[in-house]
């Protein structure tokens, strides 16, 4: 009998062997498991890739920056922003979604010249000259990621001539007014006729 009693000792050894070792591989893969649950957990999504349209579309702020030239292209393109609604304004490009660069030439340049010679006949004669200086006129939009700085959109409209400074602010006015048209219609496609 003795025999038997060692058999069975040896039988309950073995199942408590087997008991245990199952017990430690079961424990070891729960550990792994959520370890490598933790770690995909911490490791940070990638960004998924927007179009230039989708970032257009999905911003919300805009901060619109006079990058040279006339202000008025500037004033007239910042009002139109705040007069849309559609983004809203922030108080610095760090705090944008968006950053609209704008840049336009110079104010007109006009310059009179009066000259005053003696003719022929001894008298007097009195010149005036005037002169327009003419440059690059085209008024620019530039639209970026105020993140990344990837451009969005741009788009120059030139400004009409002009010799006289009034005409010429009121083209400076009609080119920005453009320009905004043409971003507008890029966001919000006007509906077909």
């Amino acid at each position: 009998m003795p025999k038997a009693s060692a058999r069975r000792e040896l039988s309950t050894h073995t199942r408590t062997r087997k008991f245990i070792s199952t017990l430690i591989v079961a424990t070891l893969l729960f550990v792994v498991t959520g370890a490598l649950a933790a770690q995909e957990s911490t490791t940070p999504a990638k960004p998924t890739y927007l179009t230039p349209s989708q970032r257009l579309q999905s911003a919300k702020t805009v901060y619109v920056k006079n990058a040279g030239g006339s202000s008025i292209p500037f004033d007239v393109i910042n009002g139109a922003f705040e007069g849309w609604g559609r983004f809203l304004p922030a108080d610095s490009a760090q705090k944008a979604d968006l950053l609209v660069e704008v840049t336009s030439p110079e104010d007109s340049k006009t310059s009179t010249s009066q000259q005053t010679t003696i003719d022929v006949n001894g008298l007097p004669q009195q010149s005036v000259n005037t002169s327009h200086e003419i440059g690059d006129n085209r008024v620019r939009m530039v639209v970026r990621d105020a993140k990344s700085h990837i451009v969005l959109w741009s788009s120059s409209v030139p400004a009409k001539s002009a010799l006289k400074k009034r005409s010429w602010n009121d083209n400076l006015v009609e080119a920005a007014e453009n320009l905004m048209r043409q971003f507008h219609d890029r966001i919000e496609p006007p509906a077909a006729k």
